[in-house]
């Protein structure tokens, strides 16, 4: 089963629960500071439990506190899936195999601005 809220716990779990709106989900929030429109982001399972992230259609990421939330309605949604296409390490009989592992990390990482996500810049074989 998919988990249809990456990342949320407690009170923001349960606020999006009862809305019944989903991360990756194109959503309106109404709140206590105004109304924000934009795309549900998952939330790393470090992050607090008293706001939803969501992607503006400026590019920008806002984290709303769910105690501002007056009401949330899901309009549309696209979960984003990231799949970096792998090349074949050349190999070659008279020399030695050397294995090499891509680790991740900030400085191996690069920014979807369209999703707010954090994805891998390259894979192994790439930067062979």
């Amino acid at each position: 089963m998919t988990d249809l809220f990456k990342g949320y716990k407690g009170a923001a779990l349960s606020s999006l629960k009862s809305y019944n709106v989903r991360v990756w989900s194109e959503a309106l929030i109404k709140t206590t500071r105004g109304d924000f429109n934009g795309i549900i982001l998952p939330r790393s399972e470090n992050d607090d439990d008293r706001h939803i992230v969501l992607k503006l259609p400026t590019g920008y990421n806002v984290g709303i506190d769910v105690d501002t939330i007056t009401d949330m309605t899901e309009h549309g949604y696209k979960e984003a899936h990231y799949k970096i296409p792998e090349k074949e390490f050349p190999t070659s009989p008279d020399k030695p195999n050397v294995k090499l592992f891509g680790t991740g990390g900030t400085i191996a990482s690069r920014l979807d601005y369209r999703t707010g996500a954090v994805i891998p810049a390259f894979s192994p074989g790439e930067l062979y």
